[in-house]
């Protein structure tokens, strides 16, 4: 049995069926399709460990959630007080009476009644906690197969959908081989859909990268326009072999770049896995050098 597997392993390997340019990218060759192979969940991390956004700066009307401290324009917890910037909103009743304290003296007030004057009124600062909608982004090429990276990358994956669903967070997957990307699960609140999506996700192909972010960075621009309260978080699980380009005329690295910079200006974090395991092939990696 054991030398029957390592046969069909050898047989499994991706075969490459496209030409190299003159810039080494890889350019599509019509008619061949690429054998898919699917693999088991692997071993599970620690998803606290991965750090999202530790506090976020904007001023929010409504918040909901659990995963990132916020301030809160009306709701959340009581933290300390300000002097209003514009219309007072909330007000703190212990802070503003301190602050007209200070003027209570005998020898400006004899009978010591309390007056509060316009600049002596203080309003709440509050603290609460916003939901990320979260979008998986999940290289199935074929160099995924090799090196057990993508029952790694299933793995991780799956350690955080447990901690999304934990959080109350929506949750998508975008996974991205041969020469595009597609959605395999829309954003949404279901834990059993998004873990029977993860188990039936394949490999094979080359590795069109800068497809995946687009149609994540597309979902949580969705996502966004739909609550605008929300934070939206892009992870990437790719072991960095981008080899194909939205277009033929295309630069990968440019695309990669203008792609960031697309989320940065969105206000979209970005979270970058990296599953190559070993050393040697990291050192080939453009990707991971550039932008993890």
């Amino acid at each position: 049995m054991e030398k029957k597997n390592r046969n069909s392993r050898k047989l499994r390997r991706p075969a490459s069926h496209a030409k190299e340019s003159d810039e080494g990218h890889l350019i599509r060759s019509e008619s061949v399709s690429e054998e898919e192979q699917v693999v088991a969940v692997g071993s599970r991390i620690d998803a606290k460990r991965i750090k999202y956004v530790e506090k976020d700066k904007m001023e929010r009307k409504k918040v909901s959630g659990r995963r990132i401290r916020t301030l809160s324009a009306i709701r959340g917890t009581y933290v300390r007080s300000r002097k209003p910037v514009d219309k007072i909103r909330d007000v703190a009743l212990d802070a503003t009476i301190r602050s007209a304290c200070i003027h209570c003296e005998p020898k400006t007030n004899p009978t010591c009644r309390l007056t509060i004057r316009k600049q002596d009124v203080r309003e709440k600062i509050r603290i609460g906690k916003v939901s990320t909608p979260t979008v998986f982004v999940v290289d199935a090429s074929g160099s995924m197969f090799t090196y057990e990276r993508m029952e790694s990358a299933k793995g991780a994956i799956f350690s955080m959908l447990i901690d999304s669903y934990q959080k109350r967070d929506k949750v998508g997957l975008v996974a991205f081989r041969e020469h595009k990307a597609e959605v395999i699960l829309p954003i949404c609140n279901s834990l059993d859909w998004g873990i029977k999506c993860l188990k039936a996700l394949g490999t094979g192909g080359p590795t069109p990268l800068s497809a995946g972010l687009q149609k994540g960075i597309e979902l949580l621009l969705i996502e966004k326009r739909r609550n605008r309260e929300s934070l939206p978080v892009l992870v990437l699980l790719s072991d960095g072999r981008a080899n194909v380009p939205l277009t033929a005329e295309g630069t990968i690295e440019k695309e990669l770049v203008n792609l960031t910079n697309q989320a940065w200006i969105n206000k979209l974090h970005m979270i970058f896995i990296d599953v190559e395991k070993t050393v040697q092939t990291n050192k080939n990696n453009r990707f991971t050098r550039r932008f993890s």
